[in-house]
């Protein structure tokens, strides 16, 4: 995998998932500070964890290929479509377009 941006609404570049080693990721905030990481798990489930690696939660691919984030008392925060590239929240409402699933539990 490369680094990939996330980015807002607006277009504005949020936060990069840069790879590390391994599967291991590394969320980083615009200036480049590590604010979270991905790790996988067994199949298709990441955890995702702070800078203090304590568990903030955890994303998963259903098998329609839609993505779903969980916070770390497993309630759905949000849902990615690949085949339309939005991101929506719990509530189904759309946020933006990309993948903006990880950054969603920074905020």
């Amino acid at each position: 995998m490369e680094k990939q941006e996330l980015r807002d609404k607006w277009g504005t570049v949020v936060a990069t998932i840069e790879p590390t080693f391994g599967e291991k990721m590394e969320i980083r905030d615009t200036y480049g500070y590590v604010i979270g990481t991905i790790e996988p798990t067994f199949g298709e489930k990441m955890e995702v964890r702070d800078k203090f690696g304590q568990l903030v939660g955890t994303t998963e691919t259903m098998f329609s290929g839609q993505m779903e984030i969980r916070d770390e008392n497993g309630s759905l925060k949000a849902t990615y479509d690949p085949s339309l590239d939005e991101t929506k929240d719990s509530s189904g409402i759309f946020i933006a377009k990309g993948n903006l699933l990880t950054t969603l539990l920074f905020k």
